[in-house]
Order: C-alpha cells, then structure tokens, then sequence
C-alpha cells in the first residue's frame, strides 16, 4: 500500500450543500449606517450571507415535532438537525440581534455508518501470485498473512451495502455517508459560520456601525466580548476582531472580517482558531452576494498520519461562494491537514493549494492527510441541487474517492435523486477535479495494478450507481433496489472465482465467516462472498454517469 492514512470519520466531504432561502426584504446601508431594524440583512449583517450553512443534498431532514421542540435552541444559534432548513433558520435567528448571541459548538459528528467500507477479510484471492487454497491464514517471519489472505482497512475501497440498517427501516448507503462526509467538515466550518453570525447580533445590540470605505479597520473585540452585548459561548474567547471596508468592487461594498480566536474542545484541547471572512453584498438587501470564507484551526500536539517527524498541524479551509441570482447558488470548498503547527497554508489570496504537498526533509509544511473538495449547485427554495464531492486520504495516494449526487424536489412531495461513486484524479489535478474517472476494484489487494503517483485513469472503467427516494412527509431516502448497481470483488477484475472467499469482518476466522457486528445488515450480494460462489460485477460505465458538474464561482 502506497504512504496513506484512510480516516473513514473525517472528511469533506460525501456532500456539502451550501444553502440559501432567500432574505429579508428590507434595506442595507453599505456605506456604514445601521437602520437599527432587527432585519437579518441590515447594517451590520451586510459582512455575510444571511444563509449561507453548510448541509448535505441527503441530509435527514426535521420533523415537525423536532423543530417545534428546538424552542430557544432555534432562536439563537444552535440547531438539533443536520438539514438545510433547521440550519438555515438558526443561523438567521442569530443574526436578527433580538437573542442571546449564543450557539453551542460542535466538536465530533461520531463514526460514519456502518453499511459505507467496512473492514473486508480476504482469502485465496484471486491476483494473489501464489495460493495455499484454504482460509488459514498462516503467517510467516513478521507475522503478516500470507499472499492470497489477507484484508482491506475500513474505508479502503467502495464496498457498501444497499442500507443503513434494514431494508424496511433504514437508510440509503450512499445517503448516509455523503451526510457523514459533509458533516465532519461542516462541524468546523459550522462553528465558523456561528461565529460570525454571533458577532453580527453582538454589533447590533451595542448598534455598532460598520466603517466606511478607506476609513482603516474598525477593532471590535471589546464590543464581541462584553457581559452585556457580547458572545456568549462557553469556552470561546475572542482575542481579536476586526473589520474594514475595502475599496468597492464594480460599485458594490467590500467588508473584510477578521477573527482570531480560542476555543476549548474538551480533554484539555484549546484550539487557536482564525477566521477570514471577505463578503460583498450585490444589491441593497444583501439577498444577492458574493464571498469566501477562510479557516485555519491549529493543533500543539503531535501530528499524526502522513506528517512525519512534525510536531503539530493546522486544519486549513476555504469556503467560496457566489449567489447570482434567487435559484442561483454556487459554492466550492477545500479543506485539508498541513504538517506543522506554525504553518501559514494561504496566498496572497487567501487560498490553500493542493498541490502544496509534504515531502520530508523537502516540504515539511505542506498537506498531507484528508484534503475535502467539494463543489455545489444548489436551489434555494429546496436545498435540492448537484454535489461533486472528493476526497484524498493521504497527499500520496495519487487518486480521489468521488461522490456524484444530485436531487430534486417533485411537484407530489416527494424528493429524487441519484447518487454516484468512484475514483477521480489526483487532488492536484485541476481538470476534472470532482469527475467520477474510473474505479478501482482493487484498490490495495494482492496484484493491484494502482499507481501510487496517480498516473492514468483508474483500472476500471467503471462506476457505482443508487437512486434514492424521499417519500412526502419521510425523513431520509430509501434506495430503489431495481437500478442499484454496486456489488463487485475486490479484484483487478471486478469479478470472484469460485475459490475466492471475503466479507465484511472484524476478524480473521476459520471458515471465513461474516462477524462484524458492527455491519449485521451487510448482504452477500454487496460484500460477502463465502465459498463456492462467484461473484460478477453489475457495475455501470462510467461513461454512464449522468451527472451535470457545477460551475465554480469567480474567486474574489
């Protein structure tokens, strides 16, 4: 296996959805004068968008019972779901300045489901060299199985079973994973979102105006942090906090926010965290919008994964987002670890690089562990859109694992999509950055073909297909089992012998068996096969991918 860490519980993620449902119809002062109304989007609230949130296209949404119960939780900036709505609806209640500025921060989103990459036992495989023909995984000098047995880490290939859960109850795999994906970023990127959205209710209570053009930056920090008007989140304390107004931009305000910041996480964790916060409003009441967010969290501690022989490493993200139009909302995300706790990952223009790469001994502040991209589409009136999701486990790996997904809201209630996996470029790789390529069956398995430094389309031209389905009133999409199309081996060709045993397992055993308890819902036909079966692939080409890449936003 090439220099990699898979870390199945973080990443941007399978999707991130930027989403916006429109703003108030009142009026913003961008030349610094507050209109002292409690409208999201006057005076000070004209430094952001007053919906911009991070959530999944897949993300379960609310019930009715669950958004009356958020009570006061809802009117500052908390939120108890992971969808569009609930998100969209805390963070504008922050912004008003009539509540506390409060918000509770997020620190972990747990493991990612089960049915996604489980550990897969192995045993006379079929590209092995040589076989024994049996499942007794004998060992030899350092104690590693033999050739043909052996197994595959959780997350390393695209193994996954049709559901979370049962078939009845449960949810769709692709579904539930793209949630997992985008919400381990966007625990972070929310905190940063909050934050913002909590010093706007701070400079409305004290009615702070914002600067005028070429008038220097106006330090806030005393105002954010005082008994009264200020924040008020527990273990947050705002060292510094500034804004300027630039020079306007094709006649429209420019508003640069800067954040430094610490942050308790628990176990004695205090992150120095910094948020860079450029936004331009495109019309009087900031309803159209164009900005990006920048975001950097360090870490004292030793770095783990691919950062050899560092000591620390700083998180490092971008959040680009353009609102042209009432349906039209763009938005693009990186995130990645860079080795090094000093590192400063940014340009000139406030961007990361993923071509900034670690080497040791050469680039040692360069990333090297879960680098997340993530381009979207979005319909504000729905959260539906398209999602082009990557991500990199290890600066080496020299291939993506991509996420596809689209959705759309139909007339009768119910909600459809399509969700799509493979392999794509290197993350380096500005073309088709996000395009499903290929796919790679055998990923790390004995006689795997995949060149470490990214060189060529993926071995397989091939792809993962699961349409989902909300019904009206549901909570979570269902898949419809006729057009799934995921199950394959994990060999060169997609297919098994009948020799080849493997499945999902914590364990070697002998037989082999499925034990995981942690994957009791996995099926044969997606990631089990035990003796005397073959196994044929049913994957679709890749060239049958229907899938329309977004449209970046211009950089700013």
């Amino acid at each position: 296996m090439s220099q990699k860490i898979w870390c199945k519980g973080i990443v941007m993620i399978a999707s991130l959805t930027l989403v916006t449902c429109g703003g108030s119809s009142s009026t913003t002062d961008t030349t610094g004068s507050d209109s002292g109304t409690d409208s999201t989007t006057s005076g000070a609230a004209a430094i952001m968008g007053s919906d911009v949130v991070i959530s999944s296209p897949t993300a379960q949404v609310a019930s009715t019972a669950a958004l009356s119960a958020k009570g006061l939780a809802k009117a500052t900036g908390d939120f108890d779901t992971k969808d569009f709505e609930a998100k969209k609806d805390a963070l504008q209640n922050l912004l008003t300045g009539a509540n506390e500025c409060s918000f509770t921060p997020i620190f972990s989103v747990g493991a990612g489901p089960s049915c996604y990459g489980p550990t897969i036992v192995y045993c006379d495989h079929d590209n092995a060299t040589t076989s024994d023909g049996d499942c007794s995984f004998t060992t030899s000098g350092a104690g590693t199985p033999e050739g043909d047995d052996g197994f595959l880490p959780t997350g390393d290939l695209g193994i996954w079973s049709e559901y979370e859960g049962n078939s009845t109850t449960g949810e769709a795999c692709a579904a539930a994973e793209a949630n997992h994906l985008v919400e381990s970023v966007a625990a972070r990127i929310d905190n940063a979102i909050n934050l913002m959205g909590a010093i706007v209710c701070s400079l409305k209570k004290a009615s702070v105006d914002l600067p005028a053009a070429s008038a220097g930056a106006l330090t806030v920090t005393s105002t954010v942090n005082d008994a009264t008007n200020g924040i008020s989140v527990s273990g947050l304390t705002v060292t510094s906090a500034t804004i300027e107004r630039l020079a306007d931009v094709g006649g429209k305000a420019v508003y640069t926010t800067t954040v430094s910041y610490a942050l308790a996480a628990g176990n004695g964790e205090i992150r120095t965290e910094t948020i860079v916060l450029k936004h331009s409003p495109q019309n009087t009441d900031n309803t159209l919008y164009h900005g990006k967010l920048s975001y950097t969290s360090a870490n004292d501690q030793q770095a783990g994964g691919n950062c050899q022989g560092t000591t620390g490493s700083v998180l490092a993200g971008t959040v680009l987002y353009e609102k042209t139009a009432e349906a039209a909302l763009t938005y693009q995300l990186n995130y990645g670890e860079f080795c090094g706790k000093t590192t400063d990952p940014f340009d000139a223009d406030n961007n990361i690089d993923p071509s900034d790469k670690f080497t040791a001994g050469i680039n040692t502040d360069g990333w090297a562990n879960n680098w997340h991209y993530g381009l979207y589409r979005v319909n504000p009136s729905n959260g539906t859109g398209s999602l082009a999701f990557a991500w990199q486990a290890g600066s080496q790996d020299g291939y993506t694992r991509v996420f596809n997904i689209s959705t759309t809201a139909e007339t009768d209630g119910t909600t459809s999509g399509t969700a799509y996996f493979g392999y794509g470029p290197d993350m380096a790789t500005e073309t088709d950055r996000g395009t499903i390529t290929g796919f790679f069956c055998n990923w790390a398995g004995p006689g795997n073909t995949r060149d470490p430094n990214g060189s060529g389309a993926p071995t397989n031209p091939l792809a993962q297909k699961q349409v989902l389905t909300r019904a009206s009133g549901a909570t979570t999409f269902a898949s419809e089992s006729d057009d799934l199309a995921i199950t394959f081996a994990p060999t060169t060709t997609c297919n098994a012998s009948a020799n080849m045993q493997y499945a999902a397992s914590e364990n070697f055993t002998t037989p082999l068996t499925k034990n995981d308890p942690a994957n009791a819902n996995v099926v044969a036909a997606d990631n089990n096969k035990l003796s005397g079966a073959t196994v044929t692939n049913n994957l679709i080409s890749d060239d049958d991918v229907s899938f329309t890449m977004p449209t970046a936003p211009s950089d700013m």
